[in-house]
């Protein structure tokens, strides 16, 4: 599988037979498109809302867009990045609650350097891991999205769903709600197969919002290259969803 480069590792997933419809946008305000079944859990017949321009095209072997994807859940907007986005940004990273499953906190430009590879790969893909802001109040609270992991993962190649919230956003079901948009958008818009997604085992909430979502764990484990030989976050849970779940 072709890929566009790795943004970052973290995990999560979802039915799509259970979930609400999103609102798609490819380059172009949610606001302007119809909303028609957003939030009402019921199926539409043409969910996603494309201008003409918004053509696929492929960049080694993957599935892109020309113009960025956005698109919205019943409370969520999943956007590409802006600049005032770095600061909530720096602040979850440095965050001992939200890293706690890490293997360190982020510096300010560490953070940064996450923030500008995610919107580049956004706007080179038309897809990746989006800035998530809550509609109502256009509150930035974290990203979640899709990424491509780094080759010598054993489970490589794949495309996961990953996400990071702040803290104080948790217990919302935001992360669950942007999943379900994110794989939608995966498996109907982007035509994926198969989305993984993975975590250390010590990292039961993450791990809960995967099974909620349908995924399935593998029955074995790996360990992360990334991570020192001994490392108590070396070991990583796979779970799985298929198009055809």
């Amino acid at each position: 599988m072709g890929r566009c480069p790795e943004l970052l590792g973290c995990g999560s997933g979802a039915n799509l037979r259970r979930h609400k419809n999103p609102n798609l946008i490819a380059g172009k305000r949610p606001e302007a498109t119809d909303r028609e079944g957003v939030g009402t859990g019921s199926r539409v017949s043409h969910p996603w809302k494309i201008p003409k321009r918004a053509v696929f095209r492929y960049r080694q072997g993957m599935k892109t867009t020309q113009v960025p994807i956005e698109f919205e859940t019943e409370r969520l907007l999943l956007r590409q990045w802006r600049a005032p986005d770095r600061t909530p940004f720096a602040e979850l990273n440095a965050d001992p609650i939200v890293m706690a499953h890490f293997p360190a906190l982020l510096t300010r430009k560490e953070s940064d350097a996450i923030a500008d590879r995610a919107e580049r790969l956004i706007a080179e893909c038309g897809w990746g891991a989006w800035a998530t802001e809550v509609r109502a109040t256009g509150q930035f609270i974290g990203f979640v999205g899709l990424n491509i992991p780094r080759d010598d993962l054993p489970i490589s190649p794949c495309v996961e769903i990953l996400w990071r919230l702040g803290h104080v956003h948790w217990h919302q079901g935001f992360a669950t709600e942007a999943a379900r948009g994110t794989l939608q958008v995966g498996f109907e818009l982007l035509g994926l197969t198969e989305i993984v997604a993975f975590t250390v085992p010590t990292n039961m909430r993450s791990g809960a919002v995967m099974t909620r979502l349908g995924m399935q764990m593998d029955a074995a484990t790996f360990e992360h290259p990334g991570l020192p030989g001994g490392h108590v976050l070396r070991t990583h849970c796979t779970y799985r969803l298929s198009r055809e779940t």
